[in-house]
């Protein structure tokens, strides 16, 4: 059995396999352009970076500090602005790594030579850097939930700012302990934590009989000490981490090294412009009862029947329905149904029996709960003859036949035994 060392060591390795697979695009492809970023080795890679920091923002919402719902609204700012971070990242990272397929000589790298080499910036990215990213996104989300709670209370409490109070706090975040202002002073709009990579300081409500306000100006210098760490060049690095999350509906500040602005270059521009197509926004599509919403992402080409599909099991059963992205690299199901918890593959065939076997044939690669739905008069016994022969050389675990407004659920169990009529 695998135990807990064996099981993150499974997972590390899964994770450079996809950063490995995108590095063998870029040795196959001579070089990396913005528009690699569609590509679905690349694509991999982003999906990847941003699963693990939307899980971050997940762990950050559900602290039981809240006190208020956070709205979709706010999640869903959250979710595209850590999407954005994840897509820059990884572009950042692949330019770095195609500057390392010459060798000194001018000569393209042997691949061994050129993934040795590139293995560190995997180990950059995605191990360091993304443990940091994780905890900074997981509080920046928290705090931005929290400054929701402020503005719903509106200003019957003044707000504290306060360190983690161990020896761990740094000595430039201890002079802000205490700070006490009013929810509209402009000190929360650049020093609302976190104010650093792995900073664990907080604000709180309190009550304005109980603390003394402090004075807005000092405050505001000790916050400028706060966030001002100088590189060897002069550079603040940390003037970046002057930003409110709540205020502005983000995770990772506007100005962090990765994220584009007005004086990028265009590559840059051009990358952003991408990966900001490629992110995932939802339809909500009217319905008489339940819910359907479609994703940007969902295959265009069967989109208006699939949403037929599913406005039927919505308006009659009160379902709530997601028509989902179509994962290019490997094959996935249409439908996820939030009232069964389940994921559904649609098809629309004729009642022929090569017609129902070979649309059987691909649902069961994309999902073992299927729904067929027939366009046109069949014979009942060789559509029945026909889910019978491929389901019993499959996985599927339940087929669904609709036919004008009426459906027909039939369980494995059912199938196998014979024991049902259309």
């Amino acid at each position: 059995m695998y135990g807990e060392h064996d099981l993150h060591l499974a997972k590390k390795t899964a994770e450079q396999r996809v950063f490995i697979d995108a590095a063998e695009y870029i040795y196959k492809n001579k070089g990396f352009t913005p528009e690699d970023l569609k590509k679905a080795p690349v694509r991999k890679l982003i999906e990847n970076i941003n699963s693990v920091l939307t899980q971050a923002i997940s762990e950050g919402l559900l602290d039981n500090s809240i006190k208020h719902e956070v709205g979709e609204d706010i999640k869903e700012s959250l979710m595209n602005n850590v999407w954005l971070f994840s897509g820059m990242k990884t572009y950042y990272q692949c330019i770095e790594a195609s500057a390392m397929l010459v060798s000194a000589d001018g000569k393209i790298k042997p691949f061994n030579e050129f993934k040795n080499d590139v293995i560190a910036i995997h180990e950059k990215y995605n191990e360091r850097y993304l443990q940091s990213e994780y905890l900074f996104a997981t509080h920046s989300s928290l705090m931005a939930a929290k400054w929701n709670d402020f503005e719903q209370d509106g200003d019957r409490y003044n707000l504290q700012y306060r360190t983690a109070g161990d020896e761990l706090v740094r000595e430039s975040h201890q002079i802000l302990h205490n700070t006490t202002l009013p929810i509209n002073d402009t000190f929360w709009d650049s020093y609302m934590p976190p104010l650093g990579w792995r900073c664990r300081c907080t604000v709180v409500q309190v009550r304005k009989s109980k603390y003394k306000i402090s004075n807005s100006s000092e405050a505001a210098i000790k916050g400028e000490q706060a966030t001002t760490q100088l590189d060897a060049n002069g550079v603040n690095k940390a003037a970046m981490f002057r930003f409110n999350p709540g205020k502005e509906k983000i995770v990772f500040p506007n100005k962090h090294p990765y994220m584009p602005r007005e004086s990028s270059p265009q590559d840059v521009k051009q990358a952003a412009k991408i990966i900001e197509e490629t992110n995932e926004k939802w339809e909500t599509i009217e319905t008489s009862n339940g819910t359907v919403r479609v994703s940007s992402l969902h295959g265009k080409n069967e989109k208006d029947e699939n949403i037929l599909i599913a406005k039927y099991f919505a308006e009659k059963y009160n379902q709530h329905i997601d028509l989902i992205a179509n994962k290019h690299s490997q094959p996935s199901a249409d439908a996820y149904n939030k009232s069964r918890k389940i994921e559904q593959e649609y098809k629309v065939s004729v009642g022929t029996f090569n017609s129902i076997d070979k649309r059987l044939h691909a649902a069961s690669k994309q999902s073992p709960y299927v729904v067929v739905k027939i366009k046109e008069d069949f014979n009942k016994k060789i559509v029945k003859e026909a889910i019978c022969s491929r389901v019993l050389r499959s996985n599927i675990k339940e087929v669904i036949v609709l036919y004008k407004n009426n459906d027909i659920t039939l369980t494995r169990d059912m199938i196998i035994k014979r024991d049902f009529e259309l």
